[in-house]
């Protein structure tokens, strides 16, 4: 076996070894920031998180001010995070990447969408695989003069998960769907 396979084969492991840990810990336990994680960037530093006051009575939740500066402009959206454990189920059928993080092209793309809302004007938009957040079409849906949006997921959760940002946010249902 050369370098390069036996390189191969140890990246190989230990992402493995990252996947068990990610299955096998507590609900107290944080995810390790992985060197042999796929994604190298987290993120771009264009959206603020801060965290809300989150209710004791649903567990498994927390929920985050989402803000955006844009010269003197702020834009914020109220977003849910799931924070029980992610199960082997949960991780079968398909890619769910979507479902536990958004990805830094997420974000240069809700940076985008706020700095030309006149691009959307009028517009029927279709977020395909939009995760549990549907960023994107969210942003579009408060901040930009679009005449329907519909949000979509193959995942369960995570149309469930976009219907309770929905519901925090106050989009009007004519305007704002997911499924």
């Amino acid at each position: 076996m050369n370098v390069t396979q036996q390189n191969h084969h140890e990246m190989a492991r230990q992402r493995w070894k990252m996947l068990a840990r990610a299955l096998h810990r507590n609900q107290e336990e944080k995810p390790a920031d992985d060197v042999i994680s796929v994604r190298r960037i987290s993120s771009f530093g264009l959206i603020n998180l801060l965290p809300m006051k989150n209710s004791e009575e649903s567990p498994g939740e927390e929920w985050f001010d989402y803000t955006i500066r844009i010269g003197q402009e702020m834009y914020s959206l109220s977003i849910r995070h799931i924070t029980q454990n992610i199960t082997p189920v949960d991780l079968m059928g398909f890619n769910n990447t979507g479902n536990i993080c958004v990805w830094p092209s997420e974000e240069v793309l809700a940076y985008y969408i706020l700095c030309n809302p006149e691009a959307f004007t009028g517009k029927s938009v279709l977020e395909l695989g939009g995760g549990m957040t549907c960023l994107a079409g969210l942003l579009i849906a408060k901040y930009t003069n679009a005449s329907i949006i519909c949000l979509t997921d193959g995942n369960v959760s995570s149309i469930e998960n976009v219907q309770c940002i929905i519901n925090k946010n106050g989009f009007s249902k004519s305007k704002v769907s997911c499924s």
